[in-house]
């Protein structure tokens, strides 16, 4: 009966109970922040409310042991990323120190960057804090663009004498970010300088109180993309609860989730429910998701839909373990997650949801030791609403189109530890996808790509990392009839420590200056090359 009344007491109190210990972003996993400019491909989902600023900071080179590697080649979360061709200019990678850093570098074409972060506490609260900002006069005319980012992570644990969220764990997230660029592809007549603005604050929550496990999660998202003709607005709001032990067993769990926005006048909302079931036998694990979807779009209408997530995990000998996944359901679609996907977007389109009708994925990680790991596996998955971005032929913006499409894709990773001072990281990836319509492939999916990074340490002091990767050729148009080239791209990056807080780093991008089109019409910057120092404290 007691736990009864904390669920209900729970969903009467989380709302305020959120707001009165700060607020931070729905986590997803992704693996990408706000897109670059010019140059940006991103493999993955974007997840604006949580992009660019957790704690990740360039480290000093050293010697690699195997105990280094026991966050990577772990065997319950191994997941293939394939490692996208270095972006041009980087996205910000702000990360973290034992307290903080300075990071100030010069490039080609004009191109200061500078960054700065600090890590601290406060009684309770860990706190940090970071930004930057960089701006370039562009490799072509009119490709001029400016970056400004500032974050903040507050990590809060709560004392035991809280009713419901004593000693719970929280983290609020607070993101910001300013992109200036232009549409550089287009001619004079079409060409508009554009500004886009990300402004998210969030809170996720875990808690435990008297053996009743849950946690619960709140946010809030204003993306604004504005052009000369145009200013796109989206305002969101995520919120979550889930119960991990509501009738006081681990083997049943409740879970709820809410998404609203609003894109330019339009209401887009996407409501959750399902249960959880884990079972966990031996060296077997399996999940059972069961639940269903509800959706709102001003455009579309509404859609009801049945959710399932399955997974399976099975250790089946010292050195391989198998995953299998299947999953059916709707998937949140915005302005703001397009762009981050394509920074080009028109500030208008017209916004729906993704609808997978069916997924299945198998996986399989080799770990014979801690210093080398395999991973290789397929999936395919039968899509109503896949989104295809095309461009219009005047102001090269893009717009979804949805369509129904299927998707295959075979993949393959390598990670190995030759010696201390050496790592080689690979992936590989084929892709084969569809239109239910025509047969054609969907667009800016190339049916090959890889991609491979070596590090190593000369000494303790001084360091290198050569990435090698290739993108296929991939359609610009549904019809199949504008395809862009495939292309190599090769950089290298020295770092060099003159103390243990004081460093200098050199990087080259695009060194065999490729003719990259990563978008149609938008044509990246060759051989780049940065200067720059980095001090800690």
């Amino acid at each position: 009966m007691m736990r009864i009344l904390y669920i209900v007491a729970l969903i009467g109190l989380s709302t305020s109970l959120l707001f009165s210990q700060q607020t931070g972003a729905d986590e997803k996993p992704v693996n990408t922040e706000p897109a670059s400019f010019p140059n940006a491909i991103i493999i993955g989902d974007y997840n604006p409310e949580t992009g660019g600023g957790t704690k990740k900071l360039p480290q000093k080179p050293k010697p690699m042991n195997q105990s280094s590697l026991d966050s990577l080649n772990d065997n319950e979360k191994q997941k293939f990323l394939l490692l996208p061709p270095e972006k041009i200019p980087a996205n910000f990678e702000l990360p973290t120190f034992p307290a903080g850093y300075l990071e100030a570098s010069f490039g080609s074409f004009m191109t200061p960057r500078a960054m700065a972060g600090f890590d601290f506490d406060v009684d309770r609260f860990n706190f940090f804090v970071n930004g930057g900002y960089e701006s370039s006069a562009g490799h072509i005319d009119d490709a001029e663009y400016s970056k400004i980012t500032a974050n903040a992570d507050i990590d809060y644990i709560a004392p035991e004498k809280f009713w419901l969220f004593g000693g719970s764990k929280t983290r609020t997230k607070f993101r910001f970010m300013n992109d200036g660029f232009n549409n550089y592809a287009a001619d004079s007549s079409n060409l508009e300088s554009i500004n886009a603005t990300n402004i998210a604050l969030g809170t996720q929550t875990e808690s435990n109180y008297n053996g009743f496990r849950f946690n619960s999660k709140l946010g809030f998202n204003l993306f604004s993309l504005a052009d000369k003709s145009d200013d796109g607005t989206e305002f969101g709001i995520n919120a979550g609860l889930g119960l991990l032990n509501p009738f006081g067993t681990d083997a049943i769990g409740l879970n709820g989730e809410l998404d609203y926005r609003t894109t330019n006048g339009n209401g887009n909302s996407l409501f959750l429910v399902n249960g959880v079931f884990p079972i966990a036998k031996g060296d077997v694990s399996f999940t059972i998701e069961p639940g269903v979807q509800f959706s709102d779009n001003t455009i579309g209408g509404g859609n009801v839909a049945l959710y399932a997530n399955i997974e399976l995990a099975m250790q089946m000998s010292d050195y391989f373990t198998m995953y299998a996944k299947a999953n059916t359901g709707m998937k949140d679609n915005s302005l703001t997650v397009m762009y981050g996907y394509n920074p080009y977007m028109s500030s208008s389109p017209i916004v729906d949801f993704k609808h997978t009708i069916a997924k299945g994925e198998l996986i399989f990680n080799y770990h014979p030791f801690t210093f080398v790991s395999a991973v290789f596996g397929a999936s395919y998955e039968l899509n109503n609403n896949d989104i295809a971005m095309t461009n219009d032929s005047n102001t090269f913006r893009f717009s979804p189109t949805y369509v129904g499409g299927n998707r295959l894709r075979a993949f393959a990773q390598l990670f190995y530890d030759i010696t201390e001072m050496s790592r080689i990281t690979s992936d590989f990836a084929l892709n084969i996808t569809s239109q239910d319509s025509t047969d054609e492939q969907l667009t800016y999916v190339p049916l090959v790509e890889f991609a491979t990074n070596y590090h190593y340490n000369f000494t303790k002091e001084f360091g290198t990392v050569i990435g090698v990767s290739y993108v296929g050729s991939r359609y610009a148009d549904l019809a199949n009839t504008l395809e862009l080239d495939g292309y190599f791209n090769i950089n290298v990056k020295a770092e060099y420590y003159f103390s243990d807080n004081l460093g200098a780093f050199v990087n080259f991008e695009n060194i065999l200056n490729q003719d990259i089109y990563i978008w149609n019409g938008y044509r990246q910057r060759g051989i780049f090359a940065q200067l720059g120092v980095l001090y800690t404290f």
